[in-house]
């Protein structure tokens, strides 16, 4: 009881980090998004592409105009992960859905034709709300997204949706 102090010292956490860079494989300096996904791959959505890194090496996906199967657009705005384990990818030229199976992409883009097609394809933010439903912001409204039938309810168009999805 004379010294019990001894045993007492602050513990600190060691954190290293690694800088990732073109060099290394990634599509741009210019980073948009971040997650990590329940695989344990980090991905980075860039104005260059779509990035998965593995602790070791940087795939990289990009737009193919000649594949259907590829991402719509390089310029990666925000990446989601839904309850499946695809990730939603919103881009400047629509949604995209990747599938870890096939390493291919679908589509979803605005056909003003189709009152079940997204509102706009500037896909801001895609988030999950407390009942699991998808929400989908983009520059033109609020859209709700079935993943079962790849349609879309769309609220409030006309205005710019940019939300903050709680962590």
């Amino acid at each position: 009881m004379i010294f019990p102090f001894v045993f007492c010292y602050p513990q600190t956490e060691q954190y290293k980090f690694r800088h990732i860079t073109p060099k290394d494989g990634l599509s741009s300096h210019n980073v948009r998004c971040i997650i990590k996904d329940s695989r344990g791959y980090m991905w980075f959505g860039t104005l260059g592409g779509l990035n998965r890194y593995d602790g070791y090496n940087i795939k990289a996906y990009h737009n193919n105009p000649d594949d259907s199967t590829s991402i719509s657009n390089n310029f990666i705005k925000t990446i989601f992960e839904d309850i499946n384990g695809d990730l939603l990818i919103g881009t400047s030229i629509g949604l995209n859905r990747f599938h870890f199976e096939t390493g291919k992409f679908t589509r979803y883009q605005h056909n003003p034709n189709d009152s079940m097609s997204i509102s706009n394809n500037r896909v801001n933010v895609i988030c999950r709300d407390s009942s699991g439903m998808i929400w989908v912001g983009t520059q033109n409204g609020l859209n709700l997204f079935d993943p079962s039938n790849g349609t879309f309810k769309v609220f409030n168009t006309g205005f710019h949706v940019y939300l903050t999805p709680n962590l």
